[in-house]
């Protein structure tokens, strides 16, 4: 049994996605940026069974996690989540096949509260860690049911030198109820991942993603079909105060270009994070 405990705070300049320029639009469907700080908390447990004589490992997750504003409490999420997953070594080949389910239950400050389920094959090397999902988000009150949606994902992540990382992450978002226009998306991912261990207990990391996202739908406000393009910066700082315990200090910056004005925005922000695992 290993259990993790992570204590965190952040601040965010813009909690709730408002606009550059917010007084281009109306302020009931397009609100003015809210900078905010939080305190996050999450607890993980996961369980580990080896079948006798067989590679075969059965690992069971719990985990509960919150996020609580200091203001804006409508952005505040909880999340409780089960994952039983299977896995396979091959050890001639040195390669791990897994299957992992998931369910979530997700409470929104809002009160827009809903449940995600998921099933994931996963293959794993030395050098390369890649997946394919597909995931089910529904919504738990009937005024909600037009935001219900599939979401198919594949990610794959390869080592290209000893302290660099790729990945592509690539998905498709499809409304369930075809009541929406704002669903229907598709999004190209990719990024460059470098970390450089300083000292023996000290690291630094910094990660780079860029994301295309293109809109099935035209919006009949801009009578056009949205199409967004999104950077994310973000270098931390990692100190291990031992195998079991780690601190981590992180900045990060986020910038959504958009062909339509309303979807146009940034975001800065600064967290630490403390993480004691425990095992048993």
């Amino acid at each position: 049994v290993v259990a993790k405990v992570m204590l965190g705070l952040s601040s965010s300049s813009n909690v709730n996605n408002g606009l550059d320029n917010p007084e281009v639009f109306p302020k009931t469907f397009f609100p003015e940026r809210i900078a905010d700080s939080a305190h996050s908390e999450m607890l993980n447990i996961s369980f580990f069974n080896y079948l006798k004589k067989q590679p075969v490992r059965i690992q069971n997750t719990i985990l509960a996690y919150n996020k609580s504003f200091l203001n804006e409490k409508d952005q505040n999420i909880t999340v409780f989540s089960y994952q039983p997953s299977l896995d396979y070594f091959d050890a001639n080949s040195k390669h791990m096949y897994s299957l992992e389910l998931s369910a979530d239950k997700i409470n929104r400050g809002n009160k827009e509260d809903f449940s995600a389920y998921s099933i994931s094959p996963k293959f794993s090397t030395k050098d390369i860690n890649t997946y394919v999902k597909y995931q089910k988000i529904i919504y738990d009150k009937n005024i909600d049911e037009d935001k219900n949606f599939e979401k198919i994902q594949f990610f794959t992540k390869i080592n290209l030198f000893e302290n660099m990382n790729y990945y592509t992450n690539i998905y498709k978002n499809m409304s369930i109820n075809d009541l929406r226009t704002d669903i229907d998306k598709y999004t190209i991912g990719n990024g460059i991942n470098l970390f450089y261990k300083i000292t023996e207990n000290n690291k630094i990391n910094l990660n780079y993603q860029l994301d295309y996202s293109k809109y099935k739908y035209s919006n009949l406000f801009f009578n056009s079909k949205r199409k967004d393009e999104s950077h994310l910066i973000d270098l931390s700082l990692m100190h291990d105060f031992d195998k079991t315990s780690i601190l981590n200090i992180s900045t990060s910056y986020y910038k959504n270009n958009s062909n339509q004005d309303a979807y146009v925005y940034d975001e800065k922000i600064i967290s630490l994070k403390y993480l004691k695992a425990f095992s048993w």
